[in-house]
């Protein structure tokens, strides 16, 4: 009769909450594997049982406890971390202080802000080369050589895994 009584408080346990959690999306702006790193270890907190950033939709699915946490602490921790959301950004400092790959501000990963009939301005390739440790996370790797194919030329990767190179003016066949 007793282990019948605690199967049936187990149960009730679970049922409540499962009734309690939800699951919002909302986007979160990154753009490597250190960014999704950081923001899904900024958001496990007490009342999170989920996390999940995609990093090419910049989409954070969250699982949380309303009772337990406050989406509004959430969010203010995401920021802290130096992320932006939709329609508010992270203090600048705290921002400039991520590492160069996670920096995404003047970047266009999405295309989103396409311009037309414009030309490159840089003539150069921006990238991070990340490496994938044994628990599954991304780190910069730093040493990397980049070589254009065929030729002897090419960069090496910074202290964050970033690279930068000029485009190669190659002939048209």
């Amino acid at each position: 009769m007793k282990q019948l009584s605690l199967l049936i408080i187990l149960f009730i346990s679970l049922q409540v909450k499962a009734q309690t959690d939800t699951t919002i999306h909302f986007k979160v702006f990154g753009v490597c594997g250190l960014c999704k790193e950081r923001i899904e270890t900024t958001v496990k907190v007490k009342g999170v049982s989920q996390a999940d950033w995609d990093v090419d939709s910049h989409i954070l699915a969250l699982t949380y406890n309303p009772a337990q946490v406050k989406l509004e602490k959430i969010k203010k921790m995401i920021l802290g971390a130096g992320h932006d959301l939709e329609g508010r950004n992270a203090p600048d400092n705290i921002y400039e202080k991520l590492p160069a790959c996670c920096h995404y501000r003047d970047e266009d990963p999405m295309g989103e802000k396409q311009i037309a009939n414009t030309e490159p301005v840089s003539g150069a390739i921006k990238g991070v080369v990340l490496e994938t440790t044994s628990k599954g996370a991304f780190t910069p790797l730093s040493g990397a050589t980049i070589v254009w194919a065929g030729t002897s030329k090419g960069v090496m990767t910074d202290s964050a895994g970033v690279f930068t190179t000029r485009l190669m003016q190659t002939p048209i066949n």
